[in-house]
Parts: structure tokens; sequence; C-alpha cells
């Protein structure tokens, strides 16, 4: 069994306090105008003390879990185009210079005089 130090026993004291003083207690869970937001201060400071007391073993753990996270996702598939018979042609017999040939449309040819 690892011995356990004063500052990691101090806060986890902190923490267990205070989740029972924010839980059971409806008063602690607002602002004060001296210390801001209480619950953050009885709860989520603790918390984040641990876990930078605790960071040396943590960070081997994250890292297994992110790269067994990252192999389960499937790679993301990029876009393809579909290619459908006479998908270039956009009119039949010559296409829009045709169009515009003819003065039909809205394109207009500079070559091409109404």
């Amino acid at each position: 069994m690892r011995s356990i130090s004063f500052t990691q026993m101090a806060v986890w004291f902190w923490l267990v306090c205070g989740l029972a003083l924010t839980v059971l207690a409806p008063a602690w869970r607002g602002v004060d105008p001296w210390f801001g937001w209480r619950p953050y201060w009885l709860v989520v400071a603790p918390a984040l003390d641990l876990v930078w007391l605790h960071r040396a073993r943590l960070w081997p753990v994250c890292k297994t879990w992110l790269r067994s996270a990252s192999r389960r996702r499937r790679p993301a598939r990029q876009a393809r185009r579909l290619r459908r018979a006479g998908a270039g042609r956009r009119w039949p017999g010559g296409g829009w210079r045709r169009l515009a040939a003819a003065g039909g449309g809205l394109i207009r040819d500079a070559r091409v005089r109404p």
C-alpha cells in the first residue's frame, strides 16, 4: 500500500465535505459576494487539485484511452461526385454555346449580337 501525503488527504477531505455540503445544504449552492460560486470552491477546485496531484498516473491512462477511442472511430470517407450517364452535357447537340449562339437564354456570347 502506498502512503498518501498530507496534501492529498486534505484535498480528499475538502472534496468529500464540499460534496456533502453541496448536496445536503441548498444554501451552499448559491453565489457569495466574497467567494463567488460556492460549488466551484467546494467541489470543482478540489477535484482539479486532485487531478493535478495525480497527473503523473493519469497521463498514461488518458493516452491509452484516447488511442483506443481513435482506433474505434471509422475513418471519414471523402465525398465523391456521382457519375451519371451524360452528366457532362447540358443540352443535347451542342450545350450552352449553341443556346448562346441562338440568342436564347441568359447566357450571351460576346461574338453573337442579338
